[in-house]
């Protein structure tokens, strides 16, 4: 009897001692520090990342803009003339009653316009210039004795995209690795001598590119018709002339999100 009430009293003993609880308690404390720390760790690790990412796309923001900014000077300062030349001829015709009239036949033929920029040995858009402006010669036409005679109004211009290869480096901050790539920026012409611009920087790890875009807009739409002396030139009407020089505005730059490569 009195065995069994001292097994009893010892299991007592042990189910009411706290040695095993503390080191419980302890572990647990122990157990939660380090979750605590490593999430600390975990935070600050994603948010260096952030940081590091942040500063790329910062950096190739400023290399496309400044690229885009670079071209579009270049293309403010450009200048287009649409020219012609003009050969005046007289003849005598038998008119009806018999007396002799002149005739006077103005005929108009359009030459290589002019076009000055510093880009233009890299942008040649001389060509597609000229083919927009040779539809704005007017009807030819007779008005009694004179004569007037335009090239034949040709279908629309057929037009190109023109790239231009620039290395641009970012001046407020130190350089990244990897971003070290060329910007190119394409140049394409509408038919209202609109220009648009797409700034590009290809990753070739990813195959992702970043864009940016800019579209010019002209400040004048030069026509042969506006040429005073084209719609009733007088003897001293010149053997050659141009239309108003076109030159163009930056209209706007817009950024696109990154996005796979097409």
């Amino acid at each position: 009897m009195n065995q069994e009430r001292g097994a009893v009293c010892a299991w007592r003993k042990k189910l009411n001692s706290q040695s095993g609880a503390s080191i419980l308690l302890a572990l647990l404390i122990l157990l939660l520090c380090v979750m605590v720390g490593a999430s600390i760790l975990m935070a600050a690790s994603s948010n260096a990342g952030k940081s590091r990412s942040n500063q790329e796309e910062h950096q190739k923001y400023l290399a496309l803009s400044s690229a885009l900014r670079l071209v579009c000077g270049e293309l403010e300062q450009a200048e287009y003339r649409g020219r012609y030349e003009l050969e005046i001829e007289e003849r005598t015709v038998t008119d009806n009653d018999g007396s002799d009239v002149v005739h006077t036949d103005y005929k108009f033929e359009q030459i290589d316009g002019v076009f000055t920029c510093g880009l233009k040995d890299t942008l040649p858009l001389l060509d597609e210039l000229d083919s927009v402006c040779r539809g704005t010669f007017p009807e030819s036409y007779d008005d009694a004795v004179l004569h007037y005679k335009y090239p034949k109004q040709e279908a629309d211009p057929t037009f190109q995209d023109h790239s231009i290869t620039l290395k641009v480096g970012t001046k407020d901050s130190a350089p990244i690795e990897g971003l070290d790539t060329d910007v190119t920026v394409t140049i394409r012409m509408d038919g209202d001598y609109t220009l648009y611009l797409t700034a590009t920087l290809g990753e070739a790890d990813t195959g992702y590119v970043y864009t940016m875009q800019a579209r010019m807009t002209p400040c004048t739409q030069p026509s042969f018709q506006e040429i005073p002396g084209v719609s009733r030139p007088d003897e001293d009407a010149s053997d050659s002339g141009s239309t108003e020089a076109l030159t163009w505005e930056l209209g706007w730059i817009a950024k696109r999100e990154a996005g796979a490569r097409e």
